[in-house]
């Protein structure tokens, strides 16, 4: 079996439609005739405000929406073409993961209702001066516990892209979705897994922060969404 994640993303010039209902019927329905399983959805929860409470740059690209899916082969380019809404506001760009769930979460619910808290997706690049062994080095082998030790996130799951599948796709290397309870969007201590110790959050932040500044280089397009796992 292969994974294959999909992500919508533009300039963010122009506010995000409603996807949900698009992505979870028609869309997961066609996919699922195609012989996709395990098929997730994410999309922008506008009402959880910007990521950390800092809007993105004018301009800067974001990532609206992602679908991810397992089949059998994912073939040249997946099997998503055609499928996925054609959306004037950005562009779906999937790539081939190789997945690691290094935080498993709590069940998803069987009706394909929305999961717990919201997930941050984190498209990641190789910074310039980095070979790509030494920073999937550095992120996976060295980050990894750090994140899992300095947040309170309960499901994290890495995608190392293998390859791109659409042609002008960003150039990224890996797409990380770490889910989160409801109130980290609001209150850094609990994003931090530091509520009530003013201490613990100064040190798990600058333990983050400086982490963080090992693998990457610039501004990542970070995406607070709701999740919704689909019952096959």
């Amino acid at each position: 079996m292969e994974k294959v994640v999909v992500l919508l993303a533009g300039d963010g010039t122009v506010g995000w439609p409603d996807l949900l209902d698009d992505l979870a019927g028609a869309s997961s329905g066609q996919l699922r005739h195609r012989g996709a399983s395990c098929i997730q959805v994410n999309v922008l929860d506008e009402s959880l405000g910007p990521p950390h409470g800092i809007p993105p740059a004018a301009g800067s690209l974001q990532v609206g929406a992602m679908v991810s899916y397992w089949v059998s082969a994912a073939g040249e380019h997946g099997i998503h073409a055609d499928i996925l809404p054609p959306l004037e506001e950005g562009r779906w760009y999937g790539y081939l993961v190789a997945e690691a769930l290094q935080l498993t979460g709590p069940p998803a619910p069987g009706d394909g209702s929305r999961s717990t808290g919201f997930t941050q997706i984190v498209p990641l690049s190789v910074p310039a001066g980095l070979s790509w062994a030494e920073w999937r080095r550095r992120w996976q082998a060295g980050h990894t516990a750090v994140a899992m030790e300095t947040q309170s996130s309960f499901r994290y799951v890495q995608n190392v892209v293998v390859r791109p599948l659409d042609e002008g796709a960003p150039a990224f290397a890996a797409v990380v979705e770490e889910s989160f309870p409801l109130a980290a969007a609001s209150d850094t201590a609990v994003f931090y897994d530091a509520d009530g110790d003013p201490e613990c959050l100064a040190e798990n932040t600058r333990r983050m922060m400086e982490s963080c500044a090992n693998f990457i280089d610039a501004p990542v397009p970070i995406a607070w969404t709701a999740e919704y796992r689909l019952p096959d």
